[in-house]
């Protein structure tokens, strides 16, 4: 008789632990969750004043961006004359016949070297420089992709 009333107790607690039956809900705990969502919509940037002055930032941006990096492009450039004018003054120093010669060769030689570590210190800024733009300038995402992250030509 005792096991008789334990197995009845345990199935009193399965049956109110799912939920006592075949019994529907009234309503479902998310109305929503068949219906399908539309996507949000995209602001238009004719009727919108902020879109306006978001596009205005955007092509500062671009427009810094591409200045920072012609700046680079033209750094590398003077850093690319100044390594060979490096290697010419190294081998007049390797070359020189006499003391005076080798005194003087060296003198150009560590100003040379100076210069180029200056270049290098401003290279790296414009590095840093231009980075940071190229940051601030953005992503575009197409309305398409923003509807639909998986569709061809979305990463």
């Amino acid at each position: 008789m005792l096991t008789r009333m334990k197995s009845l107790a345990w199935m009193l607690v399965v049956l109110c632990a799912c939920g006592g039956g075949n019994k529907q809900a009234a309503e479902p705990a998310d109305p929503v969750a068949n219906e399908t969502k539309a996507p949000a919509p995209v602001p238009d940037p004719t009727t919108d004043p902020g879109a306006a002055k978001a596009q205005a930032d955007a092509d500062r941006a671009t427009a810094n961006a591409d200045e920072a990096r012609k700046k680079v492009e033209a750094l590398q450039g003077e850093m690319t004359a100044l390594d060979a004018t490096v290697n010419i003054a190294v081998d007049a120093v390797a070359n020189a016949q006499n003391q005076a010669d080798r005194d003087a060769a060296k003198a150009k030689l560590d100003k040379l070297r100076k210069q180029k570590a200056e270049l290098e210190g401003r290279l790296a800024q414009a590095k840093a420089d231009s980075a940071k733009a190229e940051r601030a300038k953005g992503v575009k995402v197409s309305p398409t992709c923003m509807n639909n992250p998986l569709a061809k030509g979305c990463e």
